[in-house]
């Protein structure tokens, strides 16, 4: 039908270096325009473009006035980092645009190997240090090599570079394109690569590539060398005005051909990717003619659309014309470009104070105005508001967000309220505080407190009251009454108790300043009415001035100055988020505005020592709020005094409490001090004196000695009294010799010395002239004998034994009995039976001279197995 175009639309993706410019929210500070060394925020890469885009800011203060600075950018490859590009970037800098980005292709993939970067400034003729290097890395080896790009398709003519990583352990042998092998380059000490210039058109199916390293692995891949097409689009027409219709037609792709279109419209033709036509008036619906024509073939492929403009309605981004605020509302008017007098309109609103945007609809108008209003807002707040609009009744597509308005709502000026809360038996116990420093028509009277339907009236000079709630969520309103009327009523709402568990929420450290503290936070989605920083200016327990700040939902951050932060006192900031059921704790921050050195020592023990070794403990508060600056850990100092040697051992730790200190040495006299340190210094220390015990082998030879010099004692004294042991047996026999107690019962002498005469067959008993009987008590069921013998030295051993006394004379006696006395001093008491000696060679009575002289025969062996006692006055 119709003829094919003579030529392809090429399409070119042009690869520029460029800088772009970032928003950061927050304020600026003044500084002189000296050289600033850049601080790398973010370098990311796209594999599948092969570029990296890095940014940066200025790492000192940001500047608010307006000027030129040039940024030099070096680019590094592999993991040298050998500089491969070096550009220079000028640009303006503007208020509030302290954020740089710039995007750099690579000619190689950046999956080949590491990419680095770095940047300096240069400002008033001085160029700044370079800021650290930031890199991305490539891949690494595995187990089969990789080959790169995958599947990327290339202009015709163009150069091209392909890379190949080895499996683990091995190198890259050889790499081919279209089946031939081309030079390798070098890239790293692993990865190799090859250059492709002058690329000619590829196969449909796209040219093969082939790796192959010394493991014997390959790698097959594929490239598409032609004019690559526009993204393939459908065919579709819309309408952002009911004015004009917009048609995106779009390049087409049939196989592996490349393609054109051209298109036939009302009164237009058309032979490029995008195309437009007028809407003729009163008409809505059109019909449109597609012709699609391919390079290799001679048939076309045509279709037709019927399109209804208003079911393709695609409107332009409202424009804000003004805003008239409220305390607690807004009402924003905005134009919509267009005639929508046919169509209705749905319309949303959004707010930074909102999660789901507020809808409004209207019927259209050709390039009307349109009104919507916002309340429920916060006063005094900043806020910012975007409108969007969209068909109503064939819904399309939303246009885009018109550009934020900002506003504050206006003030209110009620007393700023806040509030101190702790449970109580009955609830909760509410200590309600305020600051109001709206001049008034005439000096406050007294402030009024209104909850749960209670009032109460507090004197002008006060600035805080108490009051008891319930447990669950309470609104508070305070009012400032003065002689013409009074302020609106400031609003406060608490919590309830259920859900309410601040004690969870560990504090987090921050570092501070002599001018204050940066407190940040995370924003939080369902906060809707802004954020509260509290903290204790003065300090004690409890807080004696509490001091807040609020600030928009927007801020994630603040600067909290006061004239009354001193070193070394430990401050806690505590921020809470604000929603429709009052203020949540967030987060807590604690820090010094400047940090000291430790005050208090630790409390230091000994626990088990060794010989070579002492294990201490101690015990320190390290997380007690009254330190005068965070405790990074512990120094320990071990001291021999009998060397004078000196060591420290540093411990990072504030939670560790004992240490074991090995090597030292025995017998020694060490002293150990334990001190808690923090970035300002070291604190005072802790000591204690040890000393180390003796070594293993002193106690073996201990041991062995006592129980070896005895035993040498011993055999060296029977060495030297065995020569004489028989006479040192009978010492012994004679020094320890104890006569043993013998049972036998009293005798009647009569009776007892005649059967003891007959059993043992003795001589007749001849009655002697005087002789004297000494018996013991029969109680005693024992009986001593009493000899004059040798036994001398047992005389007075019994002698404290009851006994009795018998005297007895003979008949044939001259001598007088009466008179004569009887001397027992030569008496000795025998307990057993002297040593039985040999008597087989005597003869009772002694026959010879021989016998007499010998002392053995001088006593007859019967008489020592008596169980009586005789005196030396009886003869048996």
């Amino acid at each position: 039908m119709y003829g094919r175009m003579g030529k392809i639309i090429h399409v070119e993706f042009l690869l520029v270096t460029f800088s772009l410019l970032g928003l950061q929210e927050g304020c600026c500070q003044h500084a002189a325009l000296d050289p600033f060394t850049p601080h790398i925020i973010g370098l990311d890469k796209d594999s599948a473009a092969q570029t990296l885009v890095v940014k940066w800011n200025l790492t000192s203060a940001i500047l608010e006035d307006e000027f030129n600075i040039t940024f030099e950018i070096q680019v590094g490859r592999t993991e040298n980092r050998a500089v491969i590009q070096t550009s220079n970037v000028s640009v303006i800098h503007k208020t509030n645009e302290t954020v740089f980005m710039w995007k750099w292709w690579s000619e190689l993939p950046l999956e080949c190997t590491d990419h680095s970067m770095r940047i300096r400034s240069f400002l008033n003729n001085t160029w700044s240090s370079w800021s650290p290097w930031k890199t991305v890395l490539g891949n690494k080896a595995k187990e089969k090599p990789q080959l790169y790009p995958i599947v990327k398709a290339f202009k015709i003519g163009s150069t091209a570079y392909i890379c190949c990583i080895p499996s683990q352990g091995a190198t890259v042998t050889e790499i081919k394109y279209r089946k031939t092998a081309l030079p390798l380059i070098n890239i790293n000490n692993k990865t190799k690569a090859i250059k492709m210039d002058n690329l000619k058109s590829s196969h449909c199916k796209g040219d093969f590539q082939d790796c192959k390293d010394s493991a014997g692995h390959r790698r097959l891949n594929s490239v598409y060398v032609f004019d690559p097409p526009e993204e393939p689009q459908n065919v579709n027409c819309e309408t952002r005005d009911l004015w004009t219709v917009n048609c995106n037609l779009g390049m087409l792709l049939d196989k592996c051909e490349n393609s054109f279109i051209q298109g036939y419209f009302p009164k237009k033709k058309c032979v490029s990717s995008f195309c437009g036509f007028d809407v003729i008036p009163g008409q809505l619906v059109y019909n449109i003619t597609v012709t699609i024509a391919l390079e290799n073939k001679q048939a076309d492929a045509t279709g037709s659309l019927t399109m209804d403009i208003t079911k393709k309605v695609f409107p332009v981004s409202p424009t804000i014309l003004s805003k008239t605020s409220t305390p607690r509302s807004v009402n924003i008017s905005w134009t919509l470009k267009g005639n929508f007098s046919s169509i209705r309109l749905i319309c949303q609103i959004i707010t930074n104070n909102l999660r789901n945007p507020m809808n409004y609809t209207f019927e259209g108008k050709s390039t009307g105005v349109y009104h919507g209003l916002i309340d429920g807002l916060h006063p005094y707040t900043l806020y910012n508001a975007s409108v969007r609009c969209a068909a109503a009744q064939h819904f399309w597509k939303w246009s885009e967000w018109s550009s934020p308005i900002h506003f504050t709502t206006k003030p209110d000026w009620g007393p700023d309220l806040w509030r101190q809360i702790s449970p109580v038996a009955e609830g909760q116990n509410i200590i309600l505080l305020w600051k109001y420093n709206f001049e008034s028509s005439g000096p406050i009277s007294y402030y009024k407190v209104t909850w749960e339907g209670q009032q109460t009236e507090v004197s002008a000079n006060e600035t805080q009251t108490e009051i008891t709630i319930g447990n669950g969520t309470c609104l508070i309103n305070v009012t400032a009454v003065d002689s013409v009327g009074s302020s609106p009523p400031s609003q406060i709402i608490i919590p309830s108790v259920s859900g309410r568990d601040e004690s969870s929420i560990e504090p987090q450290r921050i570092h501070g300043s002599r001018e204050g503290f940066i407190v940040e936070w995370q924003q939080k989605e369902w906060v809707t009415c802004g954020y509260t920083v509290q903290w204790c200016e003065v300090l004690g327990s409890p807080c004696s001035v509490l001091q807040w700040r609020k600030f928009p939902v927007e801020n994630t951050s603040a600067f909290i100055t006061s004239g009354n932060f001193r070193p070394g006192q430990r401050y806690t900031f505590s921020v809470y988020g604000c929603k429709s059921d009052g203020d949540w704790l967030l987060e807590r921050k604690t820090g010094y505005s400047t940090e000291l050195a430790p005050k208090l020592r630790p409390d230091v023990t000994q626990g088990e020592v060794t010989y070579s070794s002492v294990t201490l403990v101690w015990t320190f508060p390290e997380n007690r709020e009254n330190h005068t600056g965070f405790i990074q850990g512990y120094l320990i100092t071990v001291q021999n005094t009998d060397k004078a040697e000196l060591f420290n051992i540093s411990i990072d730790d504030s939670s560790t409490k004992t240490f074991t200190i090995h090597g030292l040495e025995a017998e020694n006299h060490y002293n150990f001090s334990v001190a808690a340190f923090s970035v300002a210094g070291i604190g005072p220390p802790g000591s204690t004196l040890v000393n180390t015990r003796k070594t293993l082998a002193y106690y073996i030879i201990i041991l062995l000695a006592s129980i070896l010099i005895p035993v040498l004692l011993v055999v060296l004294l029977i060495r030297l009294t065995w020569p004489n042991r028989k006479l040192l047996k009978d010492l012994m026999m004679d020094f320890f010799g104890v006569p043993v107690r013998m049972d036998i019962k009293s005798l009647k002498l009569d009776h007892s010395l005649f059967e003891a005469s007959r059993k043992t067959q003795a001589e007749e008993m001849k009655e002697p002239p005087f002789s004297k009987l000494e018996i013991l008590d029969p109680k005693q069921e024992s009986v001593l004998l009493m000899s004059a013998s040798v036994y001398s030295s047992s005389e007075n051993l019994y002698r404290s034994i009851p006994h009795l006394v018998r005297s007895h004379c003979s008949q044939s006696s001259h001598t007088d009995c009466n008179n004569q006395e009887t001397d027992f001093s030569n008496l000795t008491y025998i307990s057993e039976a002297p040593v039985k000696e040999d008597h087989s060679h005597c003869t009772f009575p002694a026959s010879s001279e021989t016998q007499m002289a010998d002392p053995r025969c001088q006593t007859n062996p019967l008489i020592h197995n008596m169980d009586y006692i005789a005196s030396d006055g009886i003869t048996l």
